[in-house]
């Protein structure tokens, strides 16, 4: 007979432990709510692809308990590196059950719920600054942006949205309607575009309805009360901006004319370029940049000036005596939707041939001191 005790009961024990934490783990739903309000996915459910298949047929919400007349909520799948994430078209509502049907990964067809949380906590959206921000803009203005402090609901803005005339009245339809809007990937800002078929000449539109601003005139941009943020919560007072409108601006924006500020060799000091006037805010962010004499693009902060009128860089290292090029996005844009290739109002321009071809380099050195 063996001196060591037998060990079966053990065994036994680590196959029960083993199977009941098994079970728990199968027990869980594949996916959880997004709760972080800095996460690019804040308010959607991340899905776990260990335990689900993912994708629009294997993994559906629904806002009724799912039958053979109720359809799945719109959606789209986001992925951030190995995780999955799936944002409803529209935000869930705070306090709501919503029903979740997705596949097992041996394709067993399973039913789950989740509750959307009241966050009492969160406060209304507020909307932080309209773009331009001059209130000065040209009568073929092309487009403008709204940024607020927090992400907005998709599929509604044109609702909230109106520009009023100077006696008060809406101008009919002046922005461009179109089925996805134009939110940056946080859902912060908005683009919104005049309908450029009434802005370009000679297009059906604007000879039918005429352009949605005239010159030398007085506009409100309104921005209603009422405007959801993604978790629901509303704009708690509407935003108005006064336009004045000046004549049109036809002519592309031009590197010959812009003035250059130039740092000192062995400091971090910032390098300033001024325009004659304000740019379009939305290429301005990405369209300049600076590299060295090699081509290298150089590190650094840039920042866009007061009315968008200049760009200033920093650099994250001392400037050496050298040569150095500001290089400029040929899509950078004034505020008509004019770059340094086209005109936006193409009729205006003539030939393609005859266009004066303007820079996308400008060169500038940094001097030893004497």
């Amino acid at each position: 007979m063996s001196k060591n005790p037998p060990c079966w009961w053990l065994c036994s024990l680590l196959c029960i432990t083993t199977s009941f934490y098994y079970l728990n783990a199968q027990s869980l739903d594949p996916f959880a709510l997004v709760t972080e309000e800095e996460h690019p996915f804040f308010g959607g459910l991340q899905v776990y692809p260990n335990s689900t298949k993912v994708g629009l047929d294997s993994f559906q919400v629904f806002a009724q308990k799912p039958g053979n007349a109720k359809l799945p909520m719109l959606g789209q799948w986001q992925k951030q590196e190995d995780e999955y994430f799936f944002l409803p078209r529209f935000p869930f509502r705070q306090g709501k059950t919503y029903w979740v049907r997705w596949r097992t990964q041996d394709g067993e067809l399973q039913l789950s719920t989740i509750e959307i949380p009241i966050r009492e906590n969160i406060p209304a959206p507020a909307l932080l600054a309209i773009y331009p921000s001059p209130d000065r803009w040209p009568a073929n203005q092309l487009k403008f942006y709204i940024q607020f402090d927090q992400p907005m609901q998709e599929g509604v803005a044109l609702q909230y949205i109106q520009l009023l005339d100077e006696n008060g009245k809406e101008i009919e339809q002046p922005f461009l309607e179109i089925g996805q809007e134009l939110w940056d990937e946080d859902y912060r800002q908005l683009t919104v575009w005049f309908d450029p078929g009434r802005i370009k000449t000679g297009l059906i539109p604007n000879e039918k309805f005429g352009p949605p601003l005239l010159a030398d005139r007085i506009y409100q941009l309104r921005i209603n009360a009422g405007f959801p943020s993604k978790v629901g919560k509303k704009l708690s007072q509407s935003i108005l901006k006064t336009i004045h409108t000046i004549p049109k601006d036809q002519e592309r924006p031009n590197p010959h004319e812009w003035t250059l500020q130039l740092p000192t060799v062995g400091t971090r000091g910032t390098f300033r370029v001024q325009f004659p006037e304000p740019l379009d805010f939305g290429p301005l962010q990405s369209g300049l940049w600076i590299e060295d004499a090699a081509g290298q693009v150089l590190d650094g902060d840039a920042a866009i000036g007061l009315e968008e009128r200049s760009w200033s860089w920093t650099p994250t290292t001392s400037w050496r005596p050298s040569v150095y090029y500001l290089r400029i996005d040929p899509d950078l844009e004034d505020l008509a939707g004019n770059n340094l290739q086209r005109l936006f109002d193409t009729h205006l321009e003539g030939s393609q041939d005859k266009i004066q071809q303007l820079p996308t380099s400008l060169t500038f050195q940094v001097l030893e001191r004497k």
